[in-house]
């Protein structure tokens, strides 16, 4: 029998937005700890090797547990099956870890590789327990649980990282860091999973799924080049420093994106869902979805390339001020790709399936192209080529959804006139009181702290203000203000 279907799906969502902002939040500020402890090359060796289990989860766990949790019948046999699997997979890329050790260690120029690989393949096996216990887990729509074991996970793993990095230092703290995190969120999903699994069970079950795990494998893999092939080009052409201050910008940006972004693009799947059939609703719940995402994330992306480098000597250190540049150009990446995907999302729902995937394809081909032609030049280069990319494939994907919605440029940059004015008369202030904001090595901590602390607060007071005015003055311009607050 498969599993009851739990209805309260507003509580649900709750749980599911908390699980993410807690694990961006907590795991930013492990890392605003860490960055003033360990050297932005140690950073880029882990993010290469965190790099690598992402293709491993995404390519291969998910493929293996997805199809099964999708089925009616997702009984605990099917799960002990997708187990079972999923042991067997880790085990290999354990195995394949460890095996290439030596090779990668001199391929990749970074010797820490030799100690490095045998802990990181305890972490792909911890992963390859953990998924079927999460998928059944997600199937009963547990967030609650899901969401407690990723606060207690990440804090876990952030005091061991840092409690490592205080007495030794060095790349391995933050190994120290992934392997505790990953135990640890093993172990509470077993406990709160309440299920003992039986690996002899459901031999006979790969013809079944092996269709949808390799279509499943297929779109993860998309979804990995999309999301981490960036990385796995500046550390393949760039080398290791050049990746730690790539993850560096890339985490700063990406917990603006996972934190709103990726919440407000969950509220698409249903709003579209819900009015595909309507096209003026259909229009409408575009408009609301777009303007919420730039309601939230123009001003935060904008006023972070304004302030990153008092930011970075306040927050982080000045070892990561190279990094400023690459912040202000993934700002603009990451701005550009919620457009794109809210455009996907839309198209998908009016069964036009071809053109999010040629979009991906496209994006992907020029940023490889892009990139690369940046390299020669240095990492801000590469990144500015990213961007490009993500811009380039824009146009073609807005004018699609444009025909479909009978919707014109002009109508659709009115409707965003209010979260564009506001945010771009934020920046200009912001960057005509630059001067004023720079903030001294001299001055104590907390002093620093409290003055980066103010203009924030003087950026977000304009920007809100001025939104307000352009609300007030222009009629028919989309006010996501209201309905942030819960106000129709």
């Amino acid at each position: 029998m498969g599993y009851p279907v739990n209805i309260n799906t507003e509580r649900n969502a709750l749980w599911s937005i908390i699980d993410n902002l807690a694990q961006q939040f907590l795991s930013l500020l492990v890392f605003l700890i860490l960055a003033r402890l360990i050297s932005p090359r140690d950073f880029g060796v882990i993010a290469v090797l965190h790099v690598l289990v992402t293709f491993f989860r995404q390519s291969v766990l998910d493929a293996i547990v997805l199809p099964i949790s999708r089925t009616n019948e997702a009984t605990d046999e099917l799960y002990s099956w997708g187990l079972g699997i999923c042991m067997l997979a880790a085990t290999l890329m354990a195995a394949i870890m460890i095996g290439v050790t030596p090779w990668a260690s001199d391929w990749f120029d970074i010797s820490e590789l030799r100690d490095i690989l045998p802990w990181m393949a305890l972490v792909v096996l911890a992963y390859g327990a953990s998924a079927a216990f999460e998928a059944r887990l997600i199937r009963k729509l547990a967030f609650r649980s899901l969401a407690i074991r990723s606060v207690i996970a990440v804090t876990t793993g952030g005091i061991v990282g840092i409690a490592y990095a205080l007495e030794v230092g060095g790349v391995m703290s933050l190994v120290a860091q992934q392997v505790a995190s990953s135990c640890v969120a093993l172990i509470l999903l077993i406990a709160q999973s309440h299920w003992t699994p039986n690996l002899l069970k459901g031999k006979k079950n790969w013809r079944r799924f092996s269709p949808d795990i390799y279509r499943v494998s297929a779109t993860g893999f998309m979804g990995f080049l999309s999301s981490q092939g960036d990385t796995v080009l500046v550390s393949v052409l760039l080398g290791a420093q050049a990746t730690g201050f790539y993850s560096f910008a890339k985490r700063l940006t990406s917990s603006v994106y996972l934190a709103f972004g990726a919440a407000v693009l969950r509220l698409s799947i249903s709003a579209f869902a819900t009015a595909h059939t309507d096209a003026e609703a259909l229009k409408k719940a575009y408009l609301r979805i777009l303007g919420t995402s730039f309601f939230l994330m123009l001003p935060m992306l904008l006023g972070l390339s304004v302030l990153i480098e008092p930011t970075i000597h306040v927050l982080f250190g000045d070892a990561w001020l190279p990094a400023a540049s690459i912040v202000v150009l993934l700002s603009a990446l990451y701005l550009l790709l919620v457009v794109n995907q809210v455009n996907d999302y839309l198209l998908y729902a009016i069964n036009v399936r071809s053109a999010p995937l040629k979009r991906s394809l496209s994006q992907i081909l020029l940023s490889i192209i892009f990139g690369w032609a940046g390299s020669q030049f240095g990492l801000a280069w590469m990144a500015a080529g990213f961007a490009l990319a993500t811009f380039s494939v824009w146009p073609w994907n807005q004018r699609t959804c444009n025909t479909y919605l009978s919707l014109r440029l002009s109508e659709l940059v009115y409707c965003m006139l209010a979260p564009l004015i506001g945010a771009f008369c934020m920046v200009a202030l912001l960057w005509l009181f630059l001067p004023s904001i720079q903030i001294h090595v001299a001055d104590p901590g907390t002093s620093q702290i409290a003055k980066l602390g103010a203009w924030i607060t003087f950026g977000a007071a304009i920007y809100v203000a001025l939104h307000r005015v352009v609300i007030k003055l222009l009629p028919g311009v989309h006010d996501a203000f209201r309905e942030v607050r819960g106000r129709e």
